[in-house]
C-alpha cells in the first residue's frame, strides 16, 4: 500500500507528540511564565485548487480554441515564517483571548491542462490535437492577523482570523503541444508547438483561516514550547488577476489548504509585582560602634547624562575643513540634458512588455507631458523615472511630429532564445516588436503606416553575461526630435562648504537609550488671532540611533538644494536620553549668507551659467561614441557656451560589471573620448574617470546602461547688463 508524504509526516508528528506526552509528567514548571509567545513555524500544506480559466491574460499569443483548463498537478508543498502572539483578556488561570501575527513564505505548484481538437493543415484535417499546459511554481509571502482562544491551562489554543498572500518569485509557462500518434513533420511543430513564460499577476489573494494548537513544554520553567498546529483555509479570492476565459464566463482559480506543522516558541518569565509596602517601619535595634573604627565615606552617586558638541567642522569642495562655518549659499542659473534611451528590455522568452515600463489608458494621455517628468533639482535617479515612460514619450512626441517614422527592430538574446518562435512561425524578437506597436496604434493612436516592425535576428554571445541587453526592441525614427534629450531649466545652489562633520559628546553612565541628530532653519514667522507670532522652522538633516556616534557627516548642499532660501541661521541640535528616562540636548547655531540670482542681477555682479550634459552613453565595456545626429547637436550645444572664460568638467563612469580597475581605466578612457570629440583646449577642461556608478539600479538593463555614461558641466560666464 502506498503511504503519500502527508500521511507519513502526520505518523511522524503523532510519534513525537506521544512521545512528548509520555515524558511530560517527569517536568516540573516551577516559573510562572507570561501568555506573550515569540517563535517560529514551519507546516506541509495540501493545496486544493479549483479552476475555469482558459489561461493567462498576459500569454495571449497562444490561444486555447475554447478549451477550459483543469488542474492535473497540485502537489505538497511547504511553508514557514515567524509569529508573535500576545494576551488581551484573561478569564482566571486557564483560559484566555489574544491577538497573533504571523509572516511567512509558502511555495505554490499547479499545472493546469486542456487539449483542443483536430486543426486544419492547408486543405486536410490533420488526425490530431494541441495539449495545452499552464505551470506555475510561485513562492508566495503573507500576513496573518489571528484572533486567538486559549483553554485547558491555556495549553490548547483555537485561531480564526485571516491570511493575506502575494506572489513574490514565480514561474509561469505556457506551452502548446502537438499531439499526434503520427509522425508529424518539423515545419508543422515550428507552426503549432509554442511556449511562453508569463506573470500571475502581483494582486493580494485574502483568505478565511482557522487552527488549532496545543503546547508542550521542553524545559523544566517552561520557557522553550514545542506546539504542533493544524490550519485550514478557505480562498475568498482569485490566485491571479490576470486570468482569461470564455466570453460571458467569470474566471475562477480559489484555493483552498489544508497546513500541518510545527511551531517552536518561547514564553518569557511574568513579571513580578512590586512588593507592597508596610503600614508601619520594622523596629531597628541599634548596633554599637567601636571608637577604633572609622565610617566609610558614601558611595558617589552616578555623574548625569550630559550631552555637549565638541565641535562642527564644514569641508570645502577643495577637501579642507573649517571650524564651525558660515554657511555661503549662491545660486546660479542652470539646464540640463538627459539621455533618452531608445530601447524597450524584455524578460526572458516573453513578449509581454514588463510591468516597469508605464502604460497609460487613452483618457490618460492628454494630460502627459514629457518635460513633467523630471522635476528641478539635479537627482540622477530621476532619469528612470523618465525612463520609464519611454512608450508615451515616444508617443507625445509622434504626435508632435506627424510626418515622423517609426522602426521598431526586436532581438532574440543568443544564449536562450535562439530559435525562440510562436504556433503561428513569428520570431519572438518581432513579436515583442509588435506589442510595442499595438500600444503606440491603440493608447497613442499612431496609424499602423507610420509604425515599421522587424526581425533582427539574434545578439550577443552565447553567454548569459548580457542577456537582459540582448532581449531588446530597438527604437529609431526618421526624425531626430523623437527621441531628442529631455532637457529642463532649474536654479542651481551651491555651497562653500557642503559637507558638515559634527562631533557630538554624550555621557550617559545609566547607559544610552536613544539620540537624535537634527539641522533645521526657521523659516517665516506666524500670526494667530490672538496676535502673538509663532516662528515655523524647516527640518534640513534628521538622524536618530541608539550608539553614542563619534562623527555625524550631513551633506548641505544636497539637503538646502529644494528648501525655501533664507539668511536666517541654522541650527544643529543633538539630543539623548539614558535608561532611566533622563534626557538632554546640546544646540549650535551657524550663520547663513545668501548670494540670489535676483541680487546679481540687480546689483550687475560677475555670474557664471551652468550647463549638464548627461547624454554620453556606451555599449558595455566600450569607449567608443556611436556619432549619430543627436550626438552632433548636443557637441554643438556644448561648443556654443565654450565662451572666453568658460570652463569645463568631464568625469566618466562605468557599471559595476567587471573589476574596480578595469572599470577605473575604461571610465578614463571614455571621459578621454568625449574630450576629443568636443575638442575644447585643455587648459579649460577638468578630465576625470570616476570608476563604478551606482546612481542606477545596476541590476536592471537600462540602469547598467545608464551608468555607462560621461557628464559634462559647463561654466559661461554671463556678460554684464544681460
Amino acid at each position: 500500500m502506498y503511504i503519500t508524504p502527508f500521511s507519513r509526516l502526520a505518523m511522524v508528528l503523532f510519534l513525537l507528540i506521544v512521545g512528548i506526552f509520555a515524558s511530560a509528567p517527569a517536568q516540573e514548571i516551577n516559573t510562572e511564565r507570561s501568555l506573550v509567545r515569540l517563535g517560529i513555524w514551519g507546516q506541509a500544506v495540501r493545496p486544493m485548487h479549483t479552476a475555469r480559466f482558459t489561461g493567462l491574460a498576459s500569454l495571449s499569443d497562444i490561444t486555447y480554441e475554447n478549451k477550459i483548463l483543469s488542474l492535473v498537478s497540485a502537489p505538497y508543498a511547504w511553508s514557514a515564517g515567524a509569529l508573535a502572539e500576545f494576551p488581551l483578556v484573561e478569564f482566571g488561570k486557564g483560559a484566555s483571548l489574544g491577538l497573533s501575527a504571523r509572516v511567512g513564505a509558502s511555495s505554490l505548484t499547479a499545472e493546469f491542462a486542456a487539449v483542443g481538437e483536430s486543426f486544419p493543415v492547408g486543405r486536410d484535417a490533420l488526425p490530431a490535437s494541441i495539449e495545452y499546459r499552464l505551470s506555475a511554481n510561485v513562492l508566495m509571502l503573507s500576513g496573518e492577523p489571528l484572533l486567538t482562544f486559549r483553554f485547558a491551562e491555556n495549553r490548547v489554543a483555537l485561531m480564526a482570523g485571516a491570511q493575506f498572500s502575494m506572489p513574490f518569485r514565480e514561474t509561469t509557462v505556457q506551452r502548446a503541444t502537438i499531439i499526434s500518434a503520427q509522425p508529424i513533420s518539423d515545419d508543422i511543430r515550428r507552426q503549432y508547438d509554442a511556449s511562453e513564460q508569463g506573470s500571475i499577476g502581483k494582486s493580494i489573494t485574502p483568505s478565511l483561516l482557522v487552527g488549532v494548537s496545543w503546547e508542550i513544554p521542553l524545559t523544566a520553567n517552561g520557557s522553550l514550547l514545542l506546539v504542533p498546529e493544524v490550519f485550514y483555509s478557505l480562498g475568498l479570492a482569485n490566485v491571479s488577476n490576470a486570468l482569461a476565459t470564455l466570453p460571458g464566463e467569470v474566471p475562477l482559480w480559489r484555493m483552498n489548504t489544508l497546513r500541518a506543522g510545527i511551531a517552536l516558541k518561547f514564553a518569557p518569565e511574568k513579571p513580578l509585582p512590586p512588593p507592597s509596602r508596610p503600614d508601619e517601619p520594622l523596629p531597628t535595634t541599634p548596633q554599637p560602634i567601636a571608637s577604633n573604627t572609622s565610617t566609610a565615606p558614601p558611595k558617589a552617586a552616578p555623574a548625569p547624562l550630559s550631552v555637549k558638541i565638541a565641535t562642527v567642522i564644514g569641508i570645502q569642495k577643495s577637501g579642507q575643513g573649517v571650524e564651525y562655518p558660515t554657511i555661503a549659499i549662491e545660486e546660479f542659473a542652470a539646464s540640463s540634458s538627459r539621455y533618452l534611451l531608445p530601447y524597450i528590455f524584455f524578460d526572458e522568452k516573453s513578449a509581454a512588455i514588463p510591468q516597469r515600463f508605464t502604460r497609460l489608458s487613452p483618457d490618460e494621455t492628454v494630460y502627459f507631458k514629457p518635460e513633467n517628468l523630471i522635476s528641478g533639482t539635479l537627482k540622477p535617479e530621476n532619469d528612470l523615472d523618465a525612463y520609464a515612460h519611454i512608450l508615451n514619450i515616444v508617443g507625445y512626441r509622434l504626435h508632435q511630429y506627424p510626418n515622423a517614422r517609426l522602426t521598431l527592430t526586436g532581438f532574440n538574446d543568443a544564449a536562450a532564445e535562439s530559435a525562440e518562435k510562436s504556433f503561428d512561425g513569428r520570431p519572438l524578437g518581432l513579436r515583442r516588436a509588435e506589442r510595442i506597436k499595438e500600444y503606440l496604434q491603440t493608447v497613442w493612436e499612431i496609424p499602423s503606416s507610420r509604425i515599421i516592425t522587424k526581425f533582427g535576428g539574434t545578439r550577443g554571445l552565447a553567454t548569459p553575461l548580457d542577456a537582459e541587453e540582448n532581449r531588446v526592441v530597438e527604437m529609431q525614427a526618421s526624425q531626430p526630435e523623437i527621441f531628442g534629450e529631455l532637457r529642463y531649466d532649474y536654479t542651481l545652489r551651491t555651497l562653500e562648504t557642503p559637507v558638515l562633520e559634527v562631533e557630538p559628546e554624550i555621557t550617559a553612565p545609566k547607559g544610552l537609550a536613544a539620540w537624535s541628530f537634527r539641522i533645521t532653519q526657521p523659516t517665516k514667522e506666524e500670526t494667530n488671532r490672538n496676535a502673538t507670532q509663532r516662528q515655523t522652522s524647516t527640518t534640513l538633516v534628521e538622524y536618530d540611533g541608539k550608539l553614542a556616534p563619534r562623527v555625524i557627516s550631513s551633506n548641505m548642499e544636497r539637503a538646502m538644494a529644494t528648501v525655501p532660501l533664507s539668511d536666517k541661521p541654522i541650527a544643529i541640535t543633538v539630543r539623548a536620553a539614558d535608561s532611566a528616562r533622563n534626557s538632554s540636548f546640546a544646540t549650535v547655531q551657524l550663520p547663513v549668507k545668501t548670494l540670489t540670482l535676483e541680487t546679481k542681477r540687480r546689483l550687475n555682479m560677475p555670474d557664471v551659467r551652468v550647463g549638464t550634459y548627461w547624454v554620453f552613453c556606451f555599449d558595455l565595456n566600450s569607449k567608443q561614441i556611436l556619432v549619430d545626429d543627436r550626438i552632433r547637436r548636443a557637441v554643438q550645444a556644448i561648443k556654443t557656451h565654450i565662451t572666453p572664460g568658460a570652463s569645463l568638467e568631464i568625469k566618466g563612469y562605468a557599471d559595476t560589471r567587471g573589476d574596480v580597475q578595469s572599470n577605473r581605466r575604461l571610465s578614463d578612457e571614455r571621459a578621454e573620448s568625449v574630450l576629443q570629440l568636443i575638442g575644447a583646449p585643455s587648459s579649460r577642461v577638468i578630465s576625470e574617470g570616476k570608476g563604478e556608478s551606482t546612481l542606477y539600479e545596476n541590476t536592471l538593463p537600462e540602469g547598467r546602461f545608464y551608468n555607462r555614461f560621461v557628464r559634462v558641466d559647463v561654466r559661461t560666464p554671463v556678460v554684464k547688463g544681460r
